[in-house]
């Protein structure tokens, strides 16, 4: 049997036909689909290149194609009546479609599955309407609401849907059918000891995104640093992800000492040890699913201050969680958070929740939701 997996992510196509990612999506995240499945195509947006930095994930499966598609995101293509009608031919051709959402790619490949009747699987990741409304001009507002509909009828109406919450999106977007909550995230390695913090005012921070994202944040963080250090805290901030790193030191050009651009490292163990070399993890994102890297942090000890959107405060605690935006609050939480007693406390409650996700308690209800969903 053979799937679609369709989602907006854009990958890297080498000329050969090899294709990288930046690192949001590797082949092992296939690993699981492929217990049921012979094949894989996945159907999104590629970018053509000629060769591949090192710091690119290849996604070299034998089991995976690729069928490169037009960007949705723009009125021209949602209206194409060409698309739906490509994108029927090719889900024609697959036994299920596995549509990640939100996406428009996903969100046709939905529309298609149910116009030639093939089973379609939905995993959502993420709120839409956060993505749109919370960060974006005009434009992104006024579609907000027409996008929400549409991921809410696609959800409301699948047959079978895996979200990455325990509640969040649930509540947002329900489903009739077949659905579970389980984490995307999974990890294997937990540290065994809290975190400790010196009993000065120096201060690590740190934040996993990409640069160029509207969603994650990046601005906030980096105003909080700068409030820190304006009362006296001897505050630094390390940012790890992709993009171009200009904007910001041209936005702020005076923080280019305590404002720490680390660029991207390969997954695993050289992200464990980034994260181990900070006091504090940040996550002032205005859209978010159940983020990776707020785990990943939590498993090495980490006291976590995060925003209120998505799934955020599933994780982390209560009173370290500040309305998206509110960089002010952000900083209220962080000067909380460094008191001894609280940041102890904090650290060991990050370690007892990671723990709820290591790989051997998620696997059982993962595998247990695929082999019922990639069934006819």
């Amino acid at each position: 049997m053979k799937a679609l997996f369709a989602h907006d992510h854009r990958f890297l196509l080498r000329s050969d036909g090899v294709a990288f990612s930046k690192g949001k999506v590797n082949p092992e995240m296939f690993d699981i689909y492929l217990n049921f499945l012979d094949s894989i195509t996945i159907v999104s947006r590629f970018e053509k290149i000629d060769s591949a930095s090192d710091n690119l994930v290849q996604i070299n499966n034998s089991n995976l194609s690729f069928y490169p598609f037009k960007n949705l995101s723009n009125v021209k293509e949602l209206l194409n009546n060409g698309n739906i009608s490509e994108m029927c031919d090719l889900v024609s051709q697959h036994d299920f479609v596995i549509a990640r959402l939100p996406s428009e790619i996903g969100l046709l490949a939905v529309n298609a599955a149910n116009r030639v009747g093939v089973k379609c699987i939905i995993e959502f990741v993420a709120c839409p309407w956060d993505g749109l409304w919370y960060y974006g001009g005009i434009k992104s507002k006024l579609y907000a609401p027409y996008y929400f509909y549409r991921n809410r009828k696609a959800v409301k109406n699948a047959s079978d849907v895996i979200y990455v919450t325990s509640d969040f999106l649930q509540k947002r977007y329900p489903n009739n059918f077949h659905n579970i909550g389980v984490s995307d995230v999974s990890i294997t390695d937990v540290n065994l000891n809290p975190k400790t913090i010196a009993a000065d005012n120096k201060i690590i921070l740190g934040l996993v995104g990409s640069l160029d994202s509207p969603h994650k944040g990046i601005e906030l963080a980096i105003k909080a640093i700068i409030d820190l250090r304006e009362q006296g805290y001897n505050a630094t901030l390390k940012i790890l992800g992709p993009g171009d790193k200009s904007r910001w030191v041209t936005k702020f050009p005076h923080t280019t000492d305590y404002v720490e651009y680390s660029g991207v490292l390969p997954p695993g163990e050289a992200v464990r040890s980034w994260l181990s070399s900070l006091d504090i993890y940040i996550q002032p994102s205005y859209q978010e699913g159940l983020p990776r890297a707020i785990i990943e942090a939590m498993s090495t000890g980490l006291p976590v201050v995060g925003s209120d959107a998505g799934g955020i405060p599933e994780l982390i605690m209560p009173d370290y969680v500040h309305k998206r935006g509110d960089y002010l609050s952000l900083v209220k939480n962080i000067k909380s958070i460094i008191e001894l007693d609280r940041y102890k406390k904090a650290s060991e409650y990050s370690l007892d929740k990671a723990n709820e996700f290591k790989l051997d308690n998620l696997i059982q209800r993962r595998m247990s939701f695929w082999s019922k969903a990639l069934s006819i």
